[in-house]
């Protein structure tokens, strides 16, 4: 593939394309080369990601991790490949979908008398591959493991294979019970935008997708709709699929509704927390389920970019 004056090679790993950049000197003027000519690559899902090094050893990576902490790579032992997967800046509807599930995990500690999760993300997942950064991870308070119970991912420039083969990922490592990914594709002429959760649970060894949740302001295509089944091995389950979606009606306009709210379990939330917490005493009806609202991070990307900005565009 020919980027700038240069040629490089396209390396296939499961299933995704990665550009092989690792022969190129100079790790920082990589991302730089990364943001200045692969801005559109990766948003229109030509590329999966780019290879920066080969060969390095665990223990180098974290020293590399440590060094370039701002930037989204992960690590794959088969190789010692590290690898960009985002655009060096995610842009401003990472940002706002970030900050809208940000809050609403840090709701939940609203229903007890003390503090029971801890939001943030600067955690690395280890799986039997190598190592994951999630956009978002919710760790309870005095869980013995420091994994995480619940991750998110937020795929804005990442192409959709790529976000839904890492969600699926993450249950390798056996302490993840809750994985939610996000895919907000690209804003049409018109400024609207189609946008798509998917929402796995732990069954057993392995997570399962349980709904796939059209959220955006435009519908999703019946062409589309089956890809996503086909992606999260769900095709002889098509009742998963709600939402904006090609054969109905849904035009939701208030937040906390169905079909936009995903009901996390608490029980899965807080797996592992010690000691057990005390819900408020004001709390009549103690809640089952952390409600994860769809329509507010879809009003987030409505209402605070303007019409004429990008979602893959910087944040002044």
């Amino acid at each position: 593939m020919n980027v700038g004056d240069e040629e490089f090679k396209v390396y296939q790993l499961n299933g995704c394309k990665y550009l092989d950049m690792s022969n190129k000197r100079g790790t920082l003027s990589k991302f730089l080369f990364t943001q200045e000519y692969l801005h559109d690559v990766f948003t229109q899902g030509k590329l999966d990601g780019v290879i920066i090094k080969r060969n390095l050893s665990e223990s180098k990576f974290n020293k590399f991790e440590q060094k370039y902490g701002g930037y989204k790579v992960e690590y794959v032992k088969h190789g010692g490949l590290v690898i960009i997967y985002e655009n060096l800046s995610t842009g401003i509807a990472h940002n706002f979908c970030f900050c809208a599930l940000y809050t609403m995990f840090e709701h939940v500690n609203s229903f007890y008398t003390q503090r029971v999760l801890n939001t943030g993300n600067d955690l690395s997942i280890s799986l039997p591959q190598g190592f994951r950064q999630p956009d978002l991870s919710i760790l309870p308070e005095g869980r013995q493991s420091l994994v995480p119970t619940t991750v998110v991912e937020i795929g804005v420039s990442q192409s959709i294979t790529f976000l839904v083969n890492k969600c699926a990922s993450f249950f390798h490592n056996s302490q993840i019970e809750i994985v939610l990914g996000l895919k907000i594709f690209p804003k049409e002429n018109d400024n609207t935008f189609k946008a798509v959760a998917f929402y796995y649970c732990r069954t057993g060894v392995f997570g399962t997708c349980q709904s796939i949740v059209s959220f955006g302001n435009c519908r999703t295509t019946a062409e589309e709709e089956s890809f996503f089944l086909e992606l999260t091995k769900s095709s002889q389950n098509p009742n998963i699929l709600k939402g904006v979606l090609s054969s109905n009606q849904v035009l939701n306009n208030q937040t906390n509704t169905p079909p936009f709210v995903i009901n996390i379990l608490l029980a899965s939330l807080l797996n592992g927390i010690s000691p057990q917490p005390q819900f408020i005493p004001s709390m009549l009806q103690p809640p089952v389920n952390a409600p994860i609202d769809l329509f507010t991070v879809k009003s987030y990307l409505e209402t605070k970019i303007p019409a004429n900005r990008s979602f893959t565009s910087f944040q002044n």
